[in-house]
């Protein structure tokens, strides 16, 4: 089996620096000191490279590589797969990504005199090296990879290098997650006044069942239990669950690749007051072999509703009214 390590960082969206509002939860007392951690720019791509820092053991801060199969003498090692982990803010610590075909340093490198990793006048270097078609971030879903915590588990330190025989299964399965886990759509929302709604009945009745069918597929294949509530006008159509996370997800379905919604009134509320779990999950061609699902959630970060690849929806509030004599 191919050389696997286990590094333990803070939670973030994007890890490409807090100047472009993603923020940092945990990780450690030093993050909670200053507000940021040398974490901060682990998918921060430079010259077609990602540079990874984790916090190796005080006071030596030194990764043991000879527990990756190399001499105590050797500073680095070559082609392991870092899987990168993170405590979730609901609890639970999660695959947020990895670094495949990685190298991994014995001491902290320093980075190139013109790199992008800075932030307060500081320079931050790193542990672990891979080209960026290597590396992979989860979208926050997609996180649904839980790593076992405590004794014969993941411990207390960042690094972990799950090589024991009893571990093996554990890495079998983290295998088997890297080849299926990469799962992102693409966005085609597009910034377009014509009208959403498919005018046919039957027509809009098959596209919306289509959009169901993908929103519970997508979630199933990542792991959650996925339930319909649409005929408890809850505000919300699916509620999918794993572990001690829930979300609530509205659904719509588009006959056309223009990407324009309408949500009622009861949904838009629930968007607004539970927008931490709240999800839109739109298909757009719904009826077509190209279709293609977006999932937007709430960047409490950028203060806005976007999708995994930062494309944001454009809300304009209306007001309406219905009469009669």
């Amino acid at each position: 089996m191919k050389r696997m390590v286990f590094l333990n960082i803070g939670w973030m969206k994007n890890y490409k620096g807090i100047d472009d509002g993603d923020k940092i939860v945990g990780g450690g007392s030093f993050v909670k000191e200053k507000g940021y951690g040398h974490e901060i720019f682990n998918f921060l791509s430079e010259k077609g490279k990602l540079y990874g820092y984790v916090q190796p053991v005080i006071p030596h801060e030194t990764i043991k590589i000879e527990r990756l199969g190399v001499s105590s003498t050797d500073s680095y090692v070559d082609n392991v797969i870092a899987i990168w982990v993170s405590k979730s803010p609901s609890g639970g610590v999660f695959i947020i990504g990895w670094y495949d075909n990685s190298t991994i340093y014995r001491v902290l490198q320093k980075p190139r005199t013109k790199t992008k990793r800075r932030y307060n006048d500081e320079i931050f270097g790193y542990y672990v090296e891979a080209n960026e078609q290597d590396c992979t971030l989860l979208p926050i879903d997609e996180r649904v990879f839980q790593i076992p915590r405590g004794k014969g588990a993941m411990g207390q330190s960042n690094v972990w290098y799950a090589d024991q025989e009893k571990h093996l299964e554990l890495k079998r399965k983290v295998i088997e997650f890297l080849k299926t886990g990469n799962k992102q759509s693409e966005s085609n929302a597009t910034n377009n006044n014509s009208q959403s709604k498919q005018p046919d009945p039957y027509i809009r009745q098959h596209v919306e069942l289509a959009a169901i069918k993908e929103t519970v597929k997508y979630y199933s294949g990542l792991g959650y239990e996925v339930f319909s509530v649409e005929k408890d006008n809850a505000g919300w159509d699916l509620e999918a669950s794993i572990g001690k996370k829930k979300l609530l997800i509205e659904v719509k379905g588009l006959s056309q690749d223009q990407l324009i919604i309408e949500l009622t009134p009861n949904e838009y509320k629930h968007m607004k007051d539970k927008k931490d779990n709240y999800r839109i999950s739109v298909l757009t061609q719904a009826l077509s072999k190209i279709s293609s699902l977006s999932i937007f959630s709430y960047s409490p970060e950028n203060g806005r509703w976007e999708d995994d690849n930062g494309n944001p929806l454009k809300i304009n509030e209306i007001i309406s009214a219905r009469m009669r004599l």
